[in-house]
């Protein structure tokens, strides 16, 4: 385990005082601040924090570590800053991982990103499947959905989308447009199954699992069978709104957000092209349009 992981985890937990607030600042699993902690006071063979129903205060020895991790993180800072502003020695190659129609929303920020570093390779890998960031099948994953609960992941938010069930008016020609959620059991469906086995025009909607006549396990197949004509499905509100032969139904007020995460491994987090790219993409959603805060009310996103 990293000693410097170790000791960021410690510092955060000193200066905010729970284990929750420290496992949000740092993008971490909850069980993975109480685990650093327990692995750098049995390193040290001393006890850093005293524990209590309310969150952990620092001991002598907590507040000593705390003063050296945050002068560390300075310095650490100032080397970063200097390396940022370095951009052409940035060389080699960063493996990204996402859902194909997910690459959309980073297109424009990955465009000024390789035009700002030449000598960056990055590979875009679509795939609907969990890649596995310990054995670097990639070095950051993308994620859509529920944050990311692998304990040595750091996760941070990037962006989210709101959803809606939507068809295309050759579906309504023939079928009709529903008007109430009982009239769903007499339409046909196109559904994104996901990881877990769910599917999610069930998830959300309630869609009767009997009438899924198409089971993507893309979005972009989803997009393409929908506007074919083939049956509703649920759709990004943005595409939906950019294209007249798309109409939604039953709307959810407020709709459904789905949050976009960057996730990475904790030993590769800081690497200095990782954190170049995680914070450019960053920067750049910023200038996003906002839609909604996450969560909301879904059974896709975790509850506290």
């Amino acid at each position: 385990m990293d000693l410097w992981s170790e000791m960021r985890t410690a510092m955060v937990l000193a200066r905010l005082g729970t284990v929750r607030a420290a496992a949000d600042e740092l993008g971490l699993h909850r069980a993975t601040v109480t685990r650093h902690v327990d692995l750098l006071e049995e390193r040290l063979q001393t006890k850093l924090f005293l524990r209590h129903s309310t969150g952990y205060t620092p001991t002598r020895d907590g507040l000593a570590l705390r003063s050296v991790a945050e002068d560390a993180d300075d310095l650490l800072a100032q080397f970063d800053n200097r390396t940022r502003n370095d951009g052409d020695e940035l060389a080699g190659e960063l493996v990204l991982s996402a859902l194909g129609r997910t690459f959309l929303l980073f297109a424009p920020a990955i465009r000024s990103f390789t035009e700002l570093h030449p000598n960056v390779s990055l590979r875009l890998n679509a795939e609907y499947r969990i890649v596995n960031l310990e054995t670097g099948e990639a070095d950051i994953a993308i994620r859509v959905g529920p944050k990311p609960s692998e304990p040595d992941y750091v996760a941070l938010p990037f962006h989210q989308f709101a959803i809606g069930l939507a068809g295309h008016k050759s579906y309504f020609e023939t079928n009709g447009i529903p008007s109430k959620v009982k009239e769903l059991e007499d339409h046909r469906f196109v559904a994104i199954q996901f990881p877990s086995g769910h599917f999610d025009v069930v998830e959300f909607y309630g869609a009767p699992r009997s009438n899924i006549s198409v089971v993507c396990n893309d979005p972009t197949a989803a997009y393409d069978s929908i506007s074919a004509g083939t049956g509703l499905g649920l759709m990004e509100q943005s595409d939906i709104e950019s294209d007249p032969n798309l109409r939604e139904v039953l709307p959810k007020d407020p709709p459904i957000v789905v949050p976009v995460w960057l996730a990475t491994h904790m030993d590769a987090h800081r690497t200095t092209l990782i954190q170049a790219f995680i914070r450019h993409v960053r920067d750049f959603a910023k200038q996003l349009p906002a839609q909604h805060d996450f969560p909301v009310r879904s059974p896709y996103l975790p509850q506290e």
